[in-house]
């Protein structure tokens, strides 16, 4: 994995597991209600499991950030519902609901989306600071040497249209969850 730089790497891989995040809650809802005749292939809920990635120079900067490490399958046993008349039930008419909490999944939605706000809200004051120092700088009210080359800022601005983007991906993700929650 790639070293940890600056604070868009931070917010960047942040916001990234948020997202890995989010579509596994979409994915536990989606399947939520979900029954099968055989209890081993039974739907069970997944929850990404993070990882703290350090800066190397930690020591001295304290920097450091999160990855996602794997995806895990809950253990929770799905449960066992008598419908006998089900096309998929079992020789005793039971079939096997998929094992997912939707209460617990719209928490964890509710909570991975407000992760993911609190990152670009990051960036974009991070951007907007950033923008003001460089157009303070260019009508000389700071000293000549600016603490960062304006090359450097350049190339890690985000423009205005992929922060658009990222926050169109995560209100579509938002507004099917909620979608699918309204529905149960």
């Amino acid at each position: 994995m790639a070293e940890v730089k600056n604070i868009f790497d931070i917010a960047g891989r942040s916001m990234a597991a948020q997202m890995i995040r989010l579509n596994t809650v979409a994915s536990n809802l989606a399947n939520a209600g979900v029954v099968t005749g055989d209890e081993k292939s039974a739907y069970r809920a997944m929850k990404p499991v993070f990882e703290t990635k350090f800066a190397d120079a930690l020591k001295r900067t304290g920097v450091s950030t999160v990855d996602v490490a794997d995806i895990k399958t809950v253990l929770r046993e799905p449960e066992q519902v008598y419908m006998p008349s089900h096309p998929e039930a079992d020789e005793n008419g039971n079939v096997f609901r998929a094992a997912v909490d939707e209460n617990e999944e719209m928490v964890e939605m509710l909570e991975a989306s407000r992760q993911y706000q609190n990152n670009v809200e990051v960036v974009s004051t991070l951007r907007s600071l950033m923008m003001r120092t460089i157009s303070t700088q260019a009508i000389g009210m700071l000293p000549a040497q600016p603490a960062v080359s304006l090359p450097s800022v350049r190339e890690h601005l985000l423009d205005d249209d992929t922060m658009q983007d990222a926050l169109r991906v995560s209100s579509f993700a938002i507004r099917k969850v909620a979608q699918r929650a309204e529905e149960l």
